[in-house]
């Protein structure tokens, strides 16, 4: 079983190396894989990302603090998103789901939907 387990994954090494310096800056033992792929857009997609490592150990410890300084979503005129659920105000864009191969060709026409962070219900 690996040390490590990926807390996040980013399109740009920039945002990875942000946080991976928040989470440094506490004591979480951190690494960033696949960081290079970012320049080969076809490369890049194919694995998916910058990916976030954190030790196994920290995990708890960095998720939580990951949480709270992360960007959630929030409506055109910065008005935050809440919950139908659980009312909570930490929206993310939910993965897509990709049902089949043409929205795996054609991702962008995919309809996106929003996930709270909070209570997990998908929107």
């Amino acid at each position: 079983m690996s040390a490590y387990t990926v807390l996040a994954v980013f399109e740009y090494s920039t945002e990875a190396h942000l946080i991976k310096s928040k989470l440094d800056s506490e004591n979480i033992r951190t690494l960033l894989t696949d960081e290079n792929t970012e320049y080969h857009s076809v490369i890049s997609y194919t694995v998916g990302g910058v990916k976030l490592k954190v030790h196994n150990e920290d995990l708890d410890k960095a998720l939580k603090i990951y949480n709270e300084i992360r960007v959630y979503k929030t409506k055109e005129n910065d008005e935050s998103i809440h919950c139908p659920k659980c009312n909570s105000t930490r929206i993310l864009t939910a993965p897509a789901r990709r049902k089949n191969l043409f929205y795996m060709l054609f991702s962008f026409l995919e309809e996106s939907k929003d996930i709270c962070n909070d209570c997990k219900i998908i929107f």
